[in-house]
């Protein structure tokens, strides 16, 4: 067996020994339930209005309803955000 063909194995048994942890970036949790939440339920329920009417051939953007629901997402999650992170 060459040198190099020992090192490739070696290489290879280290790879499969590591694990993988997802880890879930705090902010896109808070944003999903900040979404959900009663103070921005208006603004999502607009957005979702336009984007059905955009599906259906309606010749228009959502970018008005999108910025006012973004906006009051991170306005909840920058409330909460700082206290997450380490």
């Amino acid at each position: 067996m060459a040198a190099t063909d020992k090192f490739i194995n070696v290489v290879h048994c280290e790879e499969e020994e590591e694990e993988e942890v997802a880890i879930q970036d705090p902010k896109e949790i808070i944003d999903e339930a900040c979404g959900n939440t009663s103070a921005c339920a208006a603004m999502k329920a607009k957005m979702d209005e336009c984007t059905a009417r955009v599906e259906d051939g309606a010749h228009e953007t959502c970018v008005e309803e999108f910025f006012h629901f973004q906006k009051c997402v991170d306005a909840c999650t920058s409330a909460q955000l700082f206290s997450k992170l380490k």
